[in-house]
């Protein structure tokens, strides 16, 4: 299927297909789709993915972690010598562990002939300023209005209804339109997160202590529906922008970033 990106991100990803430097680093918001454009830009290259995982070592991108072990296990196929190019894409490198980063910054500085590596992070301030320096970073930048409509298109989604939901859910975020268009169940998942962000902005006390208790034990729940609860109130400033929307939109703001940084869900 047909790489949608936006303009100033698709001549960066021509730039890098035909010279790519020892590191690069894209980065973006979630459902960008990150791990897409790094698999066209390797293309045959790919020697190898690293991904977070959980204590079992299996794969775990909502929780897990990249860890030293993982880093070691990369720098022994990395300094191998070989005649083609091999190219390394790791996933989530923001949720490298400090041990795994001071590690991967070694291998960094002193790169092996022939290899790349290819960094993914929603979060590139979870990487060391040392690390950041020595990859080329690119921020890959939302599609427009046009082309989200173009890929609905071409997934041949023609329910007026559904397109809009589709579109607030996930506009210029062409991985994560794709992923709700083609799997029912996680559309309907997000949908009822979508409701859980309107109680938690327009229900009564009472709805609003039932939710926050329910949403207390489950971290990612809770950044997702204040994620969409941050959607909401930005939908709102633009239509009809009051100081208390902005304020409310700061709240929102202040307790997801606690969140992040493991504060206390139901204090926050």
């Amino acid at each position: 299927m047909k790489l949608f990106l936006a303009n100033e991100t698709a001549h960066s990803v021509d730039a890098l297909r035909n010279s790519l430097p020892h590191a690069v680093l894209l980065t973006g918001p979630r459902g960008i789709g990150l791990r897409t454009i790094a698999d066209s830009i390797a293309h045959d290259s790919i020697s190898g993915y690293i991904e977070p995982t959980d204590a079992k070592g299996e794969v775990d991108a909502a929780s897990g972690l990249i860890g030293i072990t993982q880093i070691r296990d990369l720098t022994q196929h990395a300094i191998n010598k070989s005649r083609s190019d091999r190219i390394y894409i790791i996933d989530d490198a923001d949720k490298m562990n400090s041990q795994a980063q001071n590690a991967f910054l070694k291998l960094l500085e002193e790169p092996a002939p022939r290899v790349h590596f290819i960094l993914l992070a929603h979060n590139d301030e979870g990487l060391l300023p040392t690390i950041r320096s020595r990859a080329q970073t690119v921020r890959v930048s939302p599609i427009d209005r046009a082309s989200s409509e173009e890929l609905l298109d071409l997934l041949r989604v023609i329910d007026s209804k559904t397109r809009a939901q589709l579109l607030f859910l996930a506009e210029g975020l062409p991985a994560e339109l794709h992923r709700l268009a083609t799997d029912s169940e996680l559309f309907a998942q997000k949908a009822r997160t979508i409701s859980k962000a309107r109680q938690l902005l327009q229900g009564t006390t009472l709805e609003k202590c039932s939710l926050i208790n329910e949403l207390s034990t489950d971290r990612t729940q809770t950044l997702e529906t204040l994620s969409y609860a941050q959607r909401i109130i930005q939908h709102s400033l633009h239509e009809h922008p009051t100081s208390e929307l902005i304020a409310r939109a700061d709240l929102i703001s202040t307790a997801y970033d606690r969140i992040v940084a493991n504060g206390y869900i139901r204090i926050q």
